[in-house]
């Protein structure tokens, strides 16, 4: 008999429960609640290999398997103003964790093209402006008590930076002085998550919590006017997906059934694994505490000791166990695999999963949470595309029917996270793509991607006020002695450059180049197509690290160690080893 078992033995031992070796606490009076006297001998060994498993393995990983579960239960709630706002004491980051998060809060980032002296970015932690080519950044005052989410920004089609238009988690606001300040002027408390100019040059197209897509006019922007869209039909639904998209939608909770559904199935998940490390700990763990006490002389009402066991068994196997088995199963199998893109980004990327295969949410039936992104054209009201990560998606009858465009190879653009226009040429970015392509009136394509085969074809970094098309100073800018310089070391460290990566996220024009920029780096390339090179790029100083950030650090282990996904590996096998055992050891002893 194992000493837990033995434990939770004195533990009811009053009560009108039984436990018989090698087993959890059952009823007498019901035969049907446990298969004792039918269980073959091979049964019987294979329940007390599964129990055995299942509880050393549970006392080893439950600590770091609960805080997987209680650090993923919030890293699905991105779009949480108090998860991106709320500010981490020092003590509790490091250096590299501050200054990742300066970064990240640079989402989107556009100039003036027109002056480049001035400038704009900004992200879940608001708005920054500059108008000496980001020397110094001033924060933008808006016109409400909190600081709202920027998820969009977009000068006016006709008065151009002389009004800006800010797409908000509290609507819309506008800025009539470049970004100094910001007046709400629609939509307060929606979440506003996309915003480009309209087919008419007094328009403006945008989309509600990337479900609902509206228009209004320029002078009149509190009378939005809704857009009423209908579902892809079969023909336009994507025909395949890779590997790597697949999952990471089924782990990041957006894989399975609609947006909010499939998000809630995850939370849920998050919140089991969370509760069956709390209630396995205890369930293994209160007998020995009172054992203690019985033998310092202190005891504990028995019927509170069975009450205490039962519900705690129930709780963890019958209730938590059972219900979550397939989400823990999921979430640990693809946790493990998509945490070494690294190393097997190539095959993910390579592997096509086709739409027979796809669940309900990879189907499209719906764009309720799935519209990423918007464009419109010129002159031609009834006629827009929708991106998502699936693809690009245009309509030309005010969204009655759809079309899923192909590239300049004919096959289906892969992702279009976000979208911006400049004359006759829209930009595609695909977001955890690696790649960004361009699209004309003509159906003109050019690709802007850094091949993996030429990490080499970079230009150097230069000092910022020396760097000729650079638009972080005004070509007559003279340097002053407060201006800073990139760090020399930057020109020289070409290892450093070598692990960029193009994922772009945003895309400014200034004197005919085009200016990206991918994660915490800045891209220039040519208007013809040519390969992206880094170049310098000096945002503000943002301080202290959002509570969400600091989750996805703890979660990953890359707080503690650039190569914790080894370690997440170990515990991610631990779970499936845990609901495998765990589904033995329930179908044995359903209920107490």
């Amino acid at each position: 008999m194992s000493q837990s078992e033995s434990n939770f033995r004195d533990a009811i031992s009053s009560s009108n429960l039984s436990i018989s070796s090698g087993t959890a606490p059952r009823v007498k009076a019901h035969k049907s609640a446990h298969r004792g006297n039918k269980t073959t001998p091979g049964g019987k060994r294979l329940y007390k290999i599964a129990f055995t498993i299942h509880k050393w393995t549970g006392i080893l990983a439950a600590v770091w398997l609960a805080v997987l579960g209680f650090t993923g239960f919030f890293l699905t709630q991105d779009s949480k103003r108090g998860l991106q706002q709320t500010i981490l004491p020092s003590i509790l980051t490091n250096k590299a964790l501050q200054l990742n998060a300066q970064r990240s809060s640079m989402r989107f980032w556009q100039v003036d093209p027109h002056n480049s002296a001035y400038q704009l970015t900004g992200g879940s932690r608001g708005l920054w402006w500059s108008s000496d080519g980001a020397a110094h950044w001033g924060r933008t005052s808006f016109d409400v008590s909190d600081t709202p989410q920027i998820q969009a920004i977009e000068p006016d089609p006709m008065l151009g930076w002389e009004r800006i238009w800010i797409g908000t988690d509290d609507g819309i606001f506008s800025s009539h002085d470049k970004g100094l300040t910001a007046q709400q002027v629609a939509l307060d408390g929606q979440s506003v998550t996309s915003i480009v100019v309209g087919s008419n040059p007094d328009e403006m197209l945008g989309v509600i919590d990337r479900n609902n897509i509206f228009h209004f006019n320029t002078n009149n922007p509190g009378a939005i006017r809704s857009i009423t869209i209908s579902p892809l039909d079969e023909l336009s639904q994507p025909k395949e997906t890779r590997l790597h998209k697949y999952l990471r939608s089924l782990h990041f909770g957006r894989g399975l059934f609609d947006t909010y559904i499939s998000r809630l199935i995850n939370q849920f998940g998050a919140v089991a694994m969370f509760m069956l490390c709390i209630t396995g700990l205890l369930y293994w763990g209160l007998p020995k505490i009172w054992m203690a006490r019985n033998k310092a002389g202190k005891s504990t009402d028995p019927h509170l000791k069975r009450q205490t066991i039962v519900w705690l068994f129930r709780f963890h196997g019958a209730t938590f166990g059972i219900i979550s088995t397939p989400i823990i199963l999921y979430l640990a199998i693809t946790g493990v695999i998509i945490g070494h893109d690294k190393e097997l980004g190539w095959w993910m990327r390579g592997t096509r999963i086709k739409n027979e295969y796809f669940t309900p949410a990879l189907k499209l039936s719906s764009w309720e949470g799935r519209i990423d992104a918007v464009i419109a054209y010129p002159g031609v009201p009834e006629s827009f595309s929708i991106g998502n990560h699936f693809g690009l998606f245009t309509t030309i009858d005010n969204g009655k029917t759809w079309a899923r465009e192909d590239d300049a190879k004919g096959e289906p653009i892969g992702g279009a996270s976000r979208m911006r226009r400049f004359g006759n040429r829209v930009f595609i970015m695909a977001g955890m793509g690696n790649t960004a392509i361009s699209r004309d009136d003509d159906f003109t394509f050019k690709t802007y991607g850094i091949p993996d085969q030429n990490p080499m074809g970079m230009r150097h970094m230069m000092p910022i006020e020396r760097a000729d098309t650079e638009m972080r100073m005004p070509r007559n800018h003279q340097p002053q002695e407060h201006e800073h310089m990139v760090p020399n070391h930057l020109n020289v460290d070409m290892s450093k450059m070598m692990e960029m990566r193009f994922m772009p996220q945003d895309v400014t024009v200034i004197n005919g180049e085009f200016y990206w920029k991918s994660g915490d780096k800045l891209f220039t390339s040519g208007i013809d197509g040519t390969q992206p090179m880094p170049t310098s790029m000096i945002g503000p100083e943002i301080q202290g690290v959002p509570l969400w950030m600091w989750y996805r650090q703890i979660h990953t282990g890359i707080m503690f160690w650039s190569e914790w996904r080894w370690v997440n590996d170990l515990f991610g096998i631990s779970a499936v080893f845990l609901v495998i055992t765990g589904v033995i050891s329930w179908w044995r002893q359903k209920w107490i």
